[in-house]
Parts: C-alpha cells; sequence; structure tokens
C-alpha cells in the first residue's frame, strides 16, 4: 500500500533528469498558487539511499522545486513496488507529456531516450510497442525518435529546439535528414562501377545457384506470371510457346515461394515491388510479416496502362489496369520520393510491338524507380523476360541490376536490346 508522508526536500535525490530547465515565470506562478492554497498534489518519491539522501524523486520535479524555494516540506506518496530507473523515467515522461510541461523537442528526445533504454533492456522491443505503453501512435513516435536524434546531434538549432512547432521540427528533421541521406548515396553512387547482368536459370533455384546473392539487392521489382494464359491471345512469334503463365502462379503457395526469394535476396534496407492480380495481392498481404516483410500499406499500388481496354466479353468492363504489391524490409527505410502517389499512369505496349507476352514499358520501370529506388540501390528481377526493367535501372543510373529468366530465348533478347542501348555495360 502507498504512503503518503511530508519531507524535508533536501532528504530527496533527485536523479539526471529528461527536462533541464524550467521557465522562470511557470516556476513563480506555481509558488504562488502553493502559498494561496497548499500543495494540492503530493510528489512521487521511492526509498532508495542515493549520496546520504533515503528518497529519490520519481516525479513532481517541479513541485519539489517550487516548495524548496519556499522553505516548506512537500508531500510526497511513496511507491513500494519495485521500480527501476528505466520506470522511473516512463513514469516521468508520462507526467510531464500529459501536462505539457515538454517543449516538443524536449519531448522528442524524451522519447528516443527512453525507446533506446527500452530497446537495450528488453528483447525484441520495438517502436510499435514503445508507443504502446506511452499511449501515442506508431507514426508519431517514429518522428519524436527522429526528431530527437536531431536535437542531440546539433542538426538543430538551440533556438529552434525552443521555439519550433512539432509540425516544423518534422519538416527540418525530414528534409535534412532526406538531404544527408541522399548525399550519402550519391557518395556511394559515384564510386560504385555499373554493373548490368542477365542470367537464364530457374530463379527458385537461385539460392543454390547463386548463393553468394544472399542479400546483396535492395529492390526487389519484378513481374512474375499472374496465372493468365497471354500467349494464345498475343502477337508476339510462337515459337515462344514455352511460357508458362497457367493457374497454378494464382496459388498462396507460388506467392509464398516469392516472398521467399526475395527474403533470400534483399538487404537490410530492402522493398519489394510485385506485379500481381488480385488473388495475389491478398496473398502476398497476408504472407508478408512471415517472411520479414512490414506490410504497412493497405492497398495495392496501381499501373493504369490504357484508357479502354479490352472486355473479357461483351458484358464484361474492359481491363484498364494492374496491380502490384509493395512492401519494405523495414518501414523506415528511405524511398527516393518522400510521399509518391500509388498509381501510374503509363501506356502499354502494343501487342503486335512486344517482345514478351506480358512486357512492361521501360517507362513505367523507369518510373517506379524514380519514386523508390536510392541512387545507391542494387535491384533484382528475378522475372526479367527481356530485360525493360534491367535498361530502365541502367537509364537511372543504378549501381547494379540483375535480371533472370528461365527462357534463354528472353535472355538474348533482353542482352541485345541492353547491347543497343550501352554496349559497354553488358556483361557477356
Amino acid at each position: 500500500m502507498k504512503r503518503i508522508i511530508e519531507l524535508n526536500p533536501d532528504e530527496i535525490h533527485i536523479p539526471d533528469r529528461i527536462r533541464k530547465d524550467f521557465d522562470r515565470q511557470a516556476l513563480n506562478r506555481l509558488k504562488e498558487s502553493i502559498e494561496q492554497l497548499g500543495q494540492l498534489q503530493p510528489i512521487g518519491v521511492i526509498e532508495r539511499k542515493v549520496g546520504g539522501k533515503n528518497y529519490v524523486l520519481v516525479f513532481g520535479h517541479r513541485r519539489l522545486l517550487a516548495l524548496k524555494e519556499l522553505g516548506l516540506k512537500v508531500k510526497a506518496v511513496v511507491l513500494d513496488a519495485p521500480i527501476s530507473v528505466l520506470d522511473e523515467k516512463i513514469m516521468e515522461f508520462v507526467e510531464n507529456a500529459v501536462r505539457e510541461d515538454f517543449s516538443p523537442a524536449e519531448k522528442a528526445v524524451a522519447v528516443k531516450l527512453l525507446h533506446e533504454k527500452l530497446t537495450d533492456e528488453r528483447k525484441n522491443w520495438s517502436v510499435e510497442k514503445t508507443a504502446r505503453i506511452l499511449g501515442l501512435t506508431r507514426q508519431y513516435v517514429s518522428d519524436l525518435i527522429r526528431i530527437g536524434k536531431a536535437v542531440q546531434d546539433g542538426t538543430i538549432g538551440e533556438k529552434e529546439q525552443k521555439s519550433a512547432s512539432m509540425t516544423r521540427l518534422r519538416q527540418l528533421t525530414s528534409y535534412k535528414e532526406r538531404i544527408q541521406v541522399l548525399k550519402e548515396e550519391v557518395k556511394k553512387q559515384v564510386i560504385t562501377p555499373k554493373n548490368y547482368q542477365f542470367f537464364c536459370m530457374d530463379s527458385f533455384r537461385i539460392p543454390v545457384l547463386k548463393p553468394e546473392w544472399k542479400g546483396e539487392f535492395d529492390l526487389f521489382l519484378t513481374d512474375p506470371p499472374y496465372g493468365i494464359n497471354v500467349v494464345e491471345k498475343s502477337h508476339i512469334d510462337r515459337t515462344h510457346t514455352k511460357f508458362d503463365d497457367n493457374k497454378d502462379k494464382m496459388t498462396t503457395e507460388f506467392c509464398a515461394e516469392i516472398l521467399k526469394l526475395a527474403d533470400f535476396l534483399l538487404s537490410d534496407r530492402g522493398i519489394l515491388i510485385v506485379f500481381c492480380s488480385i488473388e495475389q495481392f491478398m496473398s502476398y498481404r497476408f504472407l508478408a510479416n512471415e517472411f520479414g516483410f512490414e506490410y504497412h500499406y493497405p492497398k495495392p499500388l496501381i499501373w493504369i496502362n490504357k484508357s479502354t481496354g479490352i472486355p473479357y466479353n461483351k458484358y464484361c468492363p474492359s481491363s484498364c489496369y494492374e496491380f502490384m504489391f509493395f512492401a519494405k524490409r523495414n518501414p523506415d527505410t528511405e524511398i527516393y520520393n518522400i510521399n509518391p502517389p500509388d498509381w501510374f499512369n503509363i501506356k502499354t505496349i502494343p501487342s503486335g510491338q512486344r517482345n514478351h507476352p506480358t512486357e512492361k514499358p521501360e517507362e513505367l520501370f523507369f518510373v517506379l524507380l524514380q519514386n523508390f529506388a536510392l541512387p545507391s540501390f542494387k535491384v533484382i528481377d528475378p522475372f526479367c523476360g527481356t530485360g525493360g526493367s534491367i535498361r530502365a535501372c541502367m537509364s537511372h543510373g543504378l549501381p547494379r541490376a540483375v535480371g533472370v529468366d528461365n527462357e534463354q530465348d528472353f535472355i538474348t533478347k533482353a542482352k541485345e536490346l541492353l547491347a543497343k542501348k550501352l554496349p559497354k555495360e553488358v556483361s557477356k
């Protein structure tokens, strides 16, 4: 049971606090209130000997200072349950945050320090868990951690620390941090030789055939089969009858294999963009976490590919768009465009001009790279067909891009098309 006692302020040890400075006028107003009405709320202490004092302050720092300056004893509730230093910091933060004693910058530093302590002391801790115990949203806590880092490393000046609103601090840190990230990415890009390659192999055997590729790539951008037989409707040369797009590709098991492959190939900052059917999208959505991807965007990306599509029959709407599934290895991974759209309006390639039954326009891949690929990203397309995605990587200036397909005719054509664009860059 908690005890409320009266203590001499000098009996209480004040540990290092999140808040270092107090507004003098606000402290004077509190002193006036205490003189007139008395101490309305007790402070919180724990019974622990530190520096010759028997009690340690947990919360109520400002009240303690006011009472000490008034020469009065302080009412204190003695918290009798064992309390860790970390729990003390959490209680201090919650008290100040609720009363809005913290400035936005101070609150950011406090949240950052608390999250770091929680991460150090508790296994498998996350930003989401920190948000939960503080009663804040995950995005808000993520912003506060970023701002707190900027305050501590001096990126945000003292004047802005004292006066800037939360909105302003968000703008300052996201912009400054982003510029720094892009500068570092460009440095990496400049010193990295360009390398574009094609391989003919079964993509699902990559972990066996190319074990050195584990974790090498930053963007998994691909257009695997959807389970729609397009060969018989295509005007492509009929020698490409080996193209496999059967109904087996609609299964959850197939989507799991794609995610398993992406999990093998992608780095810790990896991003996944996969063209898919609506059935596949739902499978990817529910399987993503199982394979190490943070799925936090509830809708597909959409490619609007024509203004009037070809209907399946005269009683159905015409098809004018395709879906893409988007996910990240880490939700905090930067992307090139801070707020990219979730739809892209690029005309499709007329079927008579395609080199592959389901060939996507190179322009579409280029726009996706413009929005999602940082300058140093390495890209892999394990279902590259005739290599439009790899040519787009070359146009975007990315340091490395690898295309894989199990049909030799497509790989041969991909190499030819890339050679025409940049002959010296083609790996034999």
